[in-house]
């Protein structure tokens, strides 16, 4: 059973990573349904990805960003990729970039990072490591303050234990932190715990 260290599977040995997807724009596949529907495809057809599972999507409300109403609610999900062992987590974050481009994602100049988009991919755990670089943070930094990412992580892994140094935060623990509203599909976030 995939946990998030190494496993085998198909006769070689794997690597568990979690992957968040998220859009609120429409983008080349159609609406962000559509969107979040090419870009589990695209995953799954990844050279280094020899399969993995999906949550349900989650519509959010736009958290963390100035004028919330002014934003188009998120659909959001959080996928469980099976890696061949030895593929380097910058690798397959390059790759998600890559995806995230074919989507329509523009990054860089005048687009401020909590912007509306038609696709986002965070790669959030990869195996157990534990990496502070500035191309690539793992776990993700910011995904234990996130209803978004959390809920359908859950959903996937409720008893994941998220690397960290010294010892890992167990999920269920970070998500009792979270001060939010959850409603069938549509999850709205009040507050981080301070």
């Amino acid at each position: 059973m995939p946990g998030t260290g190494k496993w085998m599977g198909q006769g070689m040995e794997m690597i568990t990573a979690y992957v968040g997807l998220g859009a609120n724009l429409a983008g080349p596949a159609g609406d962000p349904l559509e969107q979040l529907a090419a870009a589990r495809q695209h995953l799954l057809t990844l050279p280094m990805v020899q399969g993995g599972a999906f949550s349900a999507v989650y519509w959010t409300e736009p958290f963390g960003v100035p004028d919330p109403a002014a934003h188009p609610w998120y659909a959001n999900q959080v996928g469980r990729l099976d890696v061949v062992a030895g593929t380097k987590p910058q690798v397959l974050l390059e790759v998600l970039l890559q995806v995230e481009l074919a989507l329509g994602r523009e990054r860089g100049a005048g687009r401020p990072g909590l912007s509306p988009r038609p696709i986002d991919l965070d790669l959030l755990v990869f195996g157990e490591v534990i990496l502070d670089d500035p191309a690539c943070t793992l776990p993700h930094p910011r995904m234990q303050d996130r209803a978004f990412v959390l809920v359908p992580l859950a959903e996937l892994a409720p008893n994941l234990t998220l690397p960290a140094p010294g010892g890992g935060l167990a999920l269920r623990h970070a998500l009792s932190r979270l001060i939010m509203e959850l409603d069938g599909n549509r999850i709205r976030q009040i507050s981080p715990e301070s």
